[in-house]
């Protein structure tokens, strides 16, 4: 099995208009001794002309500036399709509401199709693994898994992508998440 373990930050919250600003996708692939990644984990700052929102900024720190001389986003979108194509599962936290649509939207805007690949969204299926099934952020999550967490280096797409995949790992490990083979 597969699995692309992802994070994107964006522009604002609004997954029909709003643009990604970075993307990063670790893959990983299920042997008898437990989760390996394949390679390094993929991470691209993206330029867009929209404007960042203030409180999106404040979240993720990443500027206008950072983004200058970054490849555009329908640059970057062919390596995300073939990587997503190759995978059993994608995986992010939230990514249900926010990743995966946004996603979505981001390919259509530029003129690419969707691929079609299963998705599996640490955020609601979490509820198992925290106190009195509450929704985990992903602070809460790795606190749950036993996965060290920083605030001052979360918000950051090839941080977040990290923990998260840490603590899926550690989840499916203590059954507190299921991922079947396709």
């Amino acid at each position: 099995m597969i699995v692309a373990v992802l994070d994107v930050e964006s522009t604002g919250l609004n997954v029909e208009e709003d643009k990604i600003i970075e993307i990063a996708v670790g893959v990983y692939r299920k042997q008898e001794a437990g989760w390996r990644q394949v390679g390094t984990t993929w991470n691209e700052l993206i330029w867009t002309p929209k404007a960042i929102d203030p409180k999106a900024q404040v979240v993720h720190g990443i500027s206008a500036d950072d983004l200058k001389g970054k490849p555009a986003f329908k640059e970057v979108a062919p390596k995300l399709i073939k990587i997503l194509e190759k995978c059993d599962y994608a995986v992010a936290h939230n990514g249900y509401s926010f990743d995966f649509p946004i996603i979505a939207f981001n390919l259509m805007a530029d003129g690419f199709e969707v691929p079609q690949f299963e998705v599996y969204d640490t955020m609601v299926e979490g509820r198992t693994a925290t106190s009195m099934g509450k929704v985990p952020n992903l602070a809460e999550l790795c606190w749950a898994m036993g996965v060290d967490y920083d605030p001052e280096s979360a918000h950051r797409a090839d941080y977040d992508t990290d923990v998260l995949a840490r603590s899926l790992f550690e989840g499916e490990r203590l059954g507190y998440f299921r991922l079947n083979a396709s």
